[in-house]
């Protein structure tokens, strides 16, 4: 969930209540958005990503019968780690039409992780869409093919998707 400006890196300074403050704190410094253009633009890509997916039109709720299936995995595939200590998780979404697959891997750790991909049918392969940790975040990538494994930075999150193999 996004609160006004969160976009362009706006904070009301810790206050969650400032609807009736008429000062700087609930202001909107219109100067923030040439100064965070790159996230800006990244905001609005991930919102296209959004709008275009089979995902998120889908009107059962995911892993329910005849909706997106969801598969959980670790830095393994299908070996999630829900222990206390846990400081990675990865998922695999499957359109209820078959034609769709994102995977996203999330590292809360504060080294790098390699996460081992799932298998993909052919002629499918990963390609990147998001990673967190890239210098810029403007845009989000061309279809760039993913090794395996997937070496995720610290504190980031990579989210693939499945695409026709180029070769």
């Amino acid at each position: 969930m996004f609160a006004m400006g969160d976009e362009v890196r706006r904070t009301q300074q810790g206050n969650n209540n400032a609807y009736c403050q008429d000062n700087e704190i609930s202001w909107f410094d219109w100067s923030l958005v040439d100064e965070h253009r790159d996230l800006l633009d990244f905001v609005r890509a991930l919102l296209r990503f959004r709008q275009d997916s089979a995902f998120y039109g889908d009107e059962r709720f995911w892993a329910q019968p005849g909706g997106t299936d969801i598969r959980w995995h670790g830095v393994e595939p299908g070996r999630p780690d829900w222990g206390d200590t846990s400081h990675s998780i990865a998922f695999e979404l499957q359109s209820a039409a078959g034609d769709e697959r994102i995977y996203c891997a999330v590292n809360a750790y504060w080294e790098p992780l390699d996460f081992v991909l799932p298998a993909l049918p052919d002629p499918l392969t990963w390609s990147l869409a998001v990673d967190t940790h890239a210098a810029s975040i403007a845009t989000l990538p061309a279809s760039t093919s993913v090794d395996d494994p997937l070496r995720v930075a610290a504190r980031s999150v990579v989210c693939l998707v499945a695409e026709q193999s180029s070769a």
